[in-house]
């Protein structure tokens, strides 16, 4: 799946849990596991995952990107390289996707892109 497979997934999105599973099938194909977590009450939380136990069960303060990267290492087993990615909509995060090491030559910018795109998806559907 290409980044532009996922944007046409994500126009056509009719809610917001289409529209996470359109990325978390891109991030599935591009890196060793992931999670996209919503920004609640000071809290990154879990929604989705992948080659994540328990992905709802995550549950760390939301922060500077370097600290929550720290405290999502565990739940994405230990990855060499983690990235994060917040997900802002009108300026304000209100999702953070955060991913394993990656396979190929995918990098943070592709993560970056996929965040901005899962904005707009999110900011249409509300």
């Amino acid at each position: 799946m290409t980044l532009d497979v996922v944007k046409i997934a994500l126009d056509r999105a009719t809610g917001r849990d289409a529209a996470t599973d359109a990325v978390m099938g891109f991030i599935a194909g591009n890196w060793s596991a992931g999670l996209v977590l919503a920004i609640k009450d000071g809290s990154a939380v879990g929604h989705r995952g992948h080659n994540v136990k328990l992905p709802e069960t995550v549950r760390v303060p939301y922060g500077p990107l370097p600290n929550l990267s720290r405290a999502l290492r565990p739940a994405l087993s230990n990855p060499t390289s983690p990235t994060i990615a917040p997900v802002l909509v009108k300026g304000a995060p209100v999702a953070v996707i955060a991913v394993g090491d990656p396979f190929g030559e995918i990098d943070g910018a592709a993560l970056a892109r996929l965040a901005e795109l899962l904005a707009r998806a999110y900011e249409r559907l509300a």
